[in-house]
């Protein structure tokens, strides 16, 4: 029934679980079983785990991963919607209609599963974390859709289980559907960036505190895609700031909407505190209200400074309620150091700044030093300050 809730649900048959989406991690479990059953599994959502080496299982529905442990030949078939497979041993078949984001094979062994594709399932990627496992996989993957699927040789890194699907390549991003999967991204390198995909708003109401981060340590070398996603409630109700990135290098933020609700006076978000290297923020829109008090002078919902590098702002908007005791602006909250250029284009300000030294873009141009760039760039709001009020930055460049 609907009203039915399970976090944790051990069956030895098959359910249907019909509308209701609060039945979670659903494990079959006849590992020890002596004669063989087909059971069907109809689900809305959470994880599916099968160990069942002579039985045949048929799912249907919606599920984010589905995980066999052991089936039997020819045993398990997919007609619904899964963003992730993944197969230890047995034989799976996505049949026509089925949509299957990835399937991640973890056998150690060539012999122990076999993959097969029918015509008119849809699947994006299939790989393995096993070396062996990688270089066989286009001999192990068969039927009418094989050719349409990236087959990926070569051994894709663990770090996959720790988010909802992908490889962390630029073709298949990390995919994030929680606050827990968001906080395990960690950096990539010069040569090998790695990339992450947000899969749902992020309600970050849970992270407060004073003087939090989210990242305490560095990172660089990625590029995190929000996909038109939210990330809500960011800077919460407490005393201090909360910042997602405390040093923010050489890396993209794309396609994202940061709604803050800092409604207590002294409470302050923002998304990065410092950057260095090239550091580009594209289509980041910025929502809700931020109440700051004297410990939150030099502050901007995006960012506090930037560091030796080049820092680009593109198709940004800034829609945010910012009030304020000391220096805020809308984008950048203290004055560059090294030889930095900040570049600005195409970014508005459509929100209310009210603050003792109010500006629309650099809050502090205290020690200057590197390089501004403007390109239609606007303001549609408000912009009032106590002792001063000014576009570009308090005082002059």
């Amino acid at each position: 029934k609907e009203s039915f809730t399970a976090t944790e649900l051990s069956v030895t048959t098959g359910i249907d679980v019909g509308a209701n989406d609060e039945i979670f991690n659903i494990t079959y479990d006849r590992a020890t079983a002596e004669s063989a059953q087909e059971v069907v599994f109809n689900v809305n959502g959470g994880s599916l785990t099968i160990n069942a080496p002579l039985d045949t299982v048929k799912h249907y529905g919606k599920t984010e991963i589905v995980n066999i442990k052991s089936v039997a030949d020819h045993s398990y078939y997919e007609y619904g919607q899964t963003e992730k497979i993944e197969l230890k041993e047995g034989h799976i078949a996505v049949q026509s209609n089925a949509t299957v984001n990835y399937i991640i094979v973890t056998s150690d062994t060539v012999e122990n599963f076999n993959i097969t594709l029918n015509s008119g399932c849809e699947v994006n990627a299939v790989a393995s974390t096993v070396s062996a496992i990688s270089s066989a996989l286009k001999n192990k993957v068969n039927g009418s859709a094989a050719s349409d699927v990236d087959i990926i040789t070569e051994p894709v890194s663990e770090d996959l289980n720790n988010f909802a699907g992908g490889f962390g390549t630029e073709k298949h991003p990390y995919i994030i559907y929680t606050i827990e999967q968001f906080k395990k991204i960690k950096s990539g390198t010069s040569d090998s960036k790695l990339y992450y995909i947000l899969g749902k708003d992020l309600d970050f109401s849970e992270i407060t505190g004073s003087n939090v981060y989210v990242f305490s340590s560095p990172v660089q070398h990625i590029e995190l895609d929000g996909n038109g996603k939210s990330i809500t409630n960011l800077g919460g109700n407490g005393s201090g700031y909360v910042m997602v990135f405390n040093s923010l290098i050489s890396s993209t933020i794309r396609n994202l909407d940061l709604r803050f609700n800092c409604v207590v006076a002294g409470s302050a978000g923002m998304l990065i505190y410092e950057s260095s290297g090239n550091v580009i923020l594209d289509n980041v829109d910025v929502y809700g209200i931020l109440n700051y008090n004297q410990d939150g002078r030099n502050q901007s919902p995006y960012i506090y400074r930037s560091v030796n590098g080049s820092l680009t702002f593109t198709n940004c908007d800034n829609y945010a309620d910012i009030n304020a005791t000391a220096y805020n602006a809308a984008f950048i909250g203290y004055a560059p150091i090294g030889n930095t250029v900040i570049t600005l284009k195409n970014c508005n300000n459509y929100g209310d700044i009210v603050a003792g030294n109010a500006s629309m873009i650099l809050a502090n141009k205290s020690g200057f030093a590197g390089y501004l760039k403007l390109e239609n760039v606007c303001n549609y709001g408000t912009v009032m300050g106590m002792s001063s009020a000014d576009l570009i930055c308090w005082g002059k460049l």
